[in-house]
């Protein structure tokens, strides 16, 4: 599993992108003294406070889960529509390539959503700034929904011309959806959608007396 992936994974266990275990989180028993599985099984082990906290977690996954599911999908059909997006990604919409087996699969799509505005990589900067709602952060899967652009953070380091392969361009944004209100978020986006195809304003000192 990728970090993306499990960072994803971590935030929907967790419902927030703050607790889950770090390096620092687990003991390190130096691997050279290690000979038993079982020895191997308690260096690698979390305390107890995070036990604790995947277990408090872990009674609210379904309900926040079942939200998330529904607010993407809601929220992916809204784009879906909308004239000034041209691509949206999210397996339980009927233009997806993968939606039959997803349907089979799946009793619900996720709450990861993407698409990409019919502009240029500015106008999605400006699409994702002008988010309310949405929060403008690189992390994924919490009770919070959140915004960022790829080319700007999760795949700033890969080469330009290999996203392009991986269909990840400059003009695609990248939501994580949360638990909130879905008529709110799609208020938000609705307004933030606006600034496609805007000049920014960019204000200039008038002169001084002469």
């Amino acid at each position: 599993m990728d970090r993306v992936h499990f960072a994803c994974h971590a935030g929907i266990v967790h419902g927030h992108n703050r607790s889950r275990p770090r390096g620092d989180q687990v003991r390190k028993e130096p691997l050279v003294e290690v000979h038993t599985k079982a020895e191997i099984d308690r260096a690698l082990a979390a305390d107890a406070r995070i036990l604790g906290v995947n277990n408090r977690d872990l009674k609210t996954l379904a309900v926040r889960v079942a939200r998330q599911n529904e607010n993407a999908l809601r929220v992916a059909e809204f784009l879906a529509d909308h004239a000034k997006v041209r691509s949206v990604h999210h397996p339980f919409l009927q233009t997806h390539p993968q939606y039959a087996v997803a349907r089979r699969q799946m009793s619900g799509g996720g709450g990861m959503v993407s698409f990409e505005v019919e502009g240029s990589a500015a106008d999605a900067r400006r699409v994702s700034e002008a988010m309310r709602l949405f929060t403008l952060a690189p992390s994924l899967g919490g009770v919070e929904s959140l915004v960022s652009i790829p080319v700007l953070t999760s795949h700033a380091m890969i080469p330009a011309a290999d996203r392009v392969k991986m269909g990840v361009t400059e003009q695609l944004i990248r939501l994580s959806v949360g638990i909130e209100n879905a008529d709110d978020l799609i208020a938000d986006l609705e307004r933030a959608l606006e600034a496609v195809g805007t000049p920014q304003k960019v204000e200039v000192a008038s002169a001084p007396p002469r």
